[in-house]
């Protein structure tokens, strides 16, 4: 089981295309996490990683460090 931190402005569909390598697997990880794929997370909150469903994506994402953060700043 891996755990993953969010970091700012992250969302379950950030954090599912990051760790899994498809966006689609963002209901997976919302459920695997007690959340719905629309909640509001946490900088620092500890979730349950989803398995890697497309591992060459997900390698990019890893090496290259990318961390996608698609929620929009608060006013």
């Amino acid at each position: 089981m891996r755990i993953i931190t969010v970091r700012d402005r992250q969302t379950i569909p950030d954090i599912a295309t990051q760790e899994a390598g498809t966006a689609e697997t963002a209901l997976q990880l919302a459920v695997l996490n007690g959340l719905s794929v629309t909640d509001d997370l946490a900088v620092g909150q500890k979730l349950i990683a989803p398995p890697v469903v497309d591992e060459a994506v997900a390698n990019v994402y890893k090496r290259e460090q990318w961390r996608p953060a698609a929620a929009q700043a608060e006013a």
